[in-house]
């Protein structure tokens, strides 16, 4: 470079420092309007009406509050070392009552999650119940304490599971029912509990479902100690997933008291047949196919059956159903409820057992107490029903469609001798493998393996 392109090089530069020079000092100016702007009242109430219009819009609920704290405490914990509290057990489920605290729910797995609080309490833990609520409460019932946390979130199991994270921070294990409650709980010992296959439903069609939809069962799965399965369909979906997962499962399955199930008494031929649906009454539990089945069968066997509806009436859809059939046979069709201790009044005088599950099922305590009441059982092929009914050995097991419902049904009306059989078949079978005897020491067994365990990891 010569000196005469020296020369424009600097004359070029000096322009252009002028330049931001000028910009600089026009900056300078729009900040000074600016900050009298920013300081003037018009503007600061401007400012006040938008930030309170923004903080109402976007208002964090206070169960949303409960769940981030939960969430922020969970991290400290994994952090640190955790003060237990040597024998104290808590289940977390998300229905016992209902979520005002106010109905008890009646389901089996409502049932199932009181007999294990019973268990517990029995082997010298102090067990509590813990549920998800809309309101914090605390009650006692029969004995055992069940708390609602006043948070969480039915359609997210995750979020529940953080909430638990933080309330059973201190317990020395906890239980799980269902599995998914246990995806978020961490360095707390879990026990999960998976009550069947809970993702199969009418819905349900091909490529329509990820497999990472099932990732709450997986993370859960590898979060317990242990899970206990009622039936053997989880744990053969597990193996398809992830075999060694699969190892960590082990089937214990539903069961009945024998102190307060038991045959009742001998039916007479004159007498009408008595058909009982002892469930809630929802779609996934069959109440739609039933109620079409026996509308189909009902005009030429009225003289020959009667039908008892015996569980909690889920929605509007079904209770108009059950109106319809009602008022259209009220001599033959009728509803009741009963408390869990009341149930054995369900079986009293029942012949058949309807148990027809549409999805979602793990092995009915209907079909066990049906079974265990002496009467013959139809029941679908859905779920661990297979792991209870053997077809034409202690029962009728038949697709979950209306017309094959309708020819059990007659079937069982027409052969009374084989019905008769099919009874007695299963009243054996249920004495053998489902007593409440046996379910208490296989879950008693786990639960000294698992604590065991932890025992030895400890020290």
């Amino acid at each position: 470079m010569n000196k005469k392109d020296d020369k424009k090089y600097i004359t070029e530069l000096c322009d252009e420092l002028k330049k931001i020079g000028a910009e600089k000092a026009e900056l300078t100016e729009k900040n000074k309007e600016l900050i009298k702007l920013l300081n003037s009242k018009r503007y600061k109430a401007v400012d006040f009406v938008t930030d309170t219009v923004y903080r109402l819009a976007h208002r964090v609920s206070k169960k949303q509050k409960i769940i981030d704290s939960a969430a922020v405490v969970k991290k400290k914990i994994v952090d640190s070392t955790r003060d237990v509290v040597i024998g104290k057990v808590d289940i977390i489920n998300i229905n016992f009552y209902d979520w005002d605290g106010k109905v008890v729910y009646k389901g089996g797995a409502e049932r199932y999650v009181y007999d294990l609080a019973c268990l517990l309490k029995k082997m010298g833990y102090k067990v509590r119940i813990l549920q998800c609520s809309n309101m914090p409460f605390e009650k006692i019932y029969k004995g055992i304490q069940v708390v609602g946390v006043g948070a969480g979130d039915k359609s997210n199991m995750r979020a529940c599971s953080a909430v638990y994270n933080y309330y059973c921070r201190d317990a020395e294990f906890v239980i799980a029912s269902p599995l998914e409650l246990a995806s978020e709980i961490q360095n707390i010992p879990v026990i999960g509990i998976n009550h069947g296959v809970n993702f199969d439903d009418e819905y349900n069609k091909y490529n329509s479902k990820c497999l990472r939809s099932y990732d709450v069962h997986m993370d859960a799965l590898k979060n317990v100690v242990s899970c206990v399965c009622v039936d053997t369909n989880f744990i053969n979906f597990t193996r398809t997933q992830d075999y060694a997962l699969s190892l960590k499962e082990r089937y214990i399955p539903n069961y009945y008291d024998s102190k307060q199930f038991a045959r009742v008494r001998v039916k007479k031929d004159s007498e009408k047949i008595i058909f009982i649906y002892p469930r809630r009454l929802y779609n996934a539990r069959g109440v739609d196919i039933t109620i079409e089945a026996f509308e189909k069968i009902l005009p030429d066997y009225k003289d020959k059956v009667i039908l008892n509806f015996v569980g909690q009436i889920d929605n509007s859809e079904a209770g108009a159903m059950l109106d319809s059939i009602m008022s259209k046979y009220p001599k033959n069709v009728f509803h009741y409820e009963y408390s869990m201790d009341e149930m054995p009044k369900a079986y009293k005088d029942a012949d058949v057992v309807l148990v027809p599950t549409r999805y979602s099922e793990g092995t009915s305590l209907s079909c066990i107490e049906g079974m265990a009441s002496g009467a013959a059982i139809i029941a679908t092929d859905v779920g661990g029903l297979t792991n209870l009914v053997i077809d034409g050995f202690n029962g009728k097991l038949i697709s979950p469609t209306v017309d094959d419902l309708v020819d059990a049904v007659l079937w069982m009306i027409k052969k009374p001798k084989e019905r008769v059989k099919l009874a007695e078949n299963g009243l054996a079978v249920v004495r053998e493998a489902f007593t409440k005897e046996k379910w208490d020491k296989s879950w008693q067994k786990e639960i000294k393996r698992v604590s065991g365990g932890l025992e030895k990891l400890e020290s």
